[in-house]
């Protein structure tokens, strides 16, 4: 089984795939892992300005599967997996053609977001309100197909998972889905 993680920056993409992995026994992988290690072997400086523009560099280089298709050849048999960071529907068919496919979108609104960010501190990340709302803007949707499209994934996901209570009621919420799928 491959599930598939979407969602805006901090809503809690990130959280689902550790859980799903410590849980439910899944092999994660992340698209912002790989983009993270080819920008470290490029001697390139992390950052979410960065990582954005490589990925969509690559995905205009490459095809809009590029970052999908790494990661399904990475997948062994019987495996799994639960990928973190779809954030542009040209990964989807590369995903779905790898056969048991689920996409679970993570939403939270965008106040709650800001403050997990605030607390987590991560580099790149936003500092104000307005520029969360500004980032969250400009990855919503794109005229550019290579760029982040994250609100044309949510709209196709399998799954919505709202994660704007406690970490205990998200995590119920996931454990609903997996145990849905694995009695599919």
């Amino acid at each position: 089984m491959i599930i598939g993680i979407t969602g805006y920056l901090a809503s809690g993409k990130g959280e689902a795939a550790e859980y799903l992995a410590s849980k439910h026994g899944f092999v994660k992988r992340g698209y912002g892992d790989m983009i993270r290690a080819e920008l470290t072997e490029m001697g390139v400086p992390l950052g979410r300005d960065a990582e954005y523009n490589h990925a969509n560099k690559m995905r205009e280089e490459h095809g809009f599967g590029y970052w999908s298709k790494k990661i399904v050849e990475s997948i062994k048999p019987g495996e799994n997996v639960v990928i973190e960071g779809v954030r542009n529907p040209g990964e989807l068919p590369e995903l779905k053609a790898a056969g048991n496919f689920k996409l679970i979108a993570v939403e939270a609104p965008v106040e709650v977001r800001f403050d997990r960010v605030i607390k987590r501190q991560k580099i790149g990340d936003p500092t104000t309100f307005e520029d969360m709302k500004a980032k969250s803007e400009r990855e919503a949707e794109n005229e550019d197909p290579n760029k982040q499209r994250i609100q044309p994934c949510i709209d196709q996901a399998d799954y919505v998972v709202v994660n704007d209570g406690s970490l205990e009621e998200f995590h119920q919420k996931l454990d609903k889905i997996v145990e849905g799928l694995q009695n599919e």
